[in-house]
């Protein structure tokens, strides 16, 4: 089920296999904010291994809205249950998708997409980047 918000914020997101650990993977997602990073990692030192991969399951059950993923008989696999994440066969895939939905490190290019040219404008050109003084 394709619960996508359609404000803008959602990104495609894609991981390329690693011939086998897992499959090539396409799905969509929004960006963790910072404000909620902040949360999910508050106390990390002090919170048991359970606990910390729970509250990034949690985290990462909210912001994936869907995804290719099945299991090995052919089911869809529930993005939208942290359980789903916690009990993923490949720790690898976990992490890469924690990587990509944290902001962690960038979703890989699907070869099935044109690239775009990276957009024009405020930050690359510096245009009112200078100080107010």
């Amino acid at each position: 089920m394709n619960q996508e918000i359609n404000d803008g914020f959602s990104l495609d997101g894609y991981v390329r296999a690693r011939p086998g650990v897992y499959p090539a993977m396409r799905f969509k997602y929004r960006p963790i904010p910072s404000s909620h990073r902040l949360r999910i990692y508050d106390n990390w030192k002090n919170l048991p291994d359970a606990e910390q991969a729970q509250r990034v399951a949690d985290a990462m059950a909210r912001q994936i809205s869907w995804w290719e993923l099945k299991d090995p008989s052919g089911k869809a696999l529930n993005c939208r249950d942290a359980a789903t994440y916690r009990n993923l066969w490949s720790f690898h895939l976990y992490n890469r998708l924690q990587e990509i939905v944290f902001e962690a490190g960038d979703s890989d290019r699907d070869p099935n997409v044109e690239p775009q040219p990276a957009p024009s404008g405020f930050a690359e050109s510096g245009e009112g980047n200078s100080s107010a003084g």
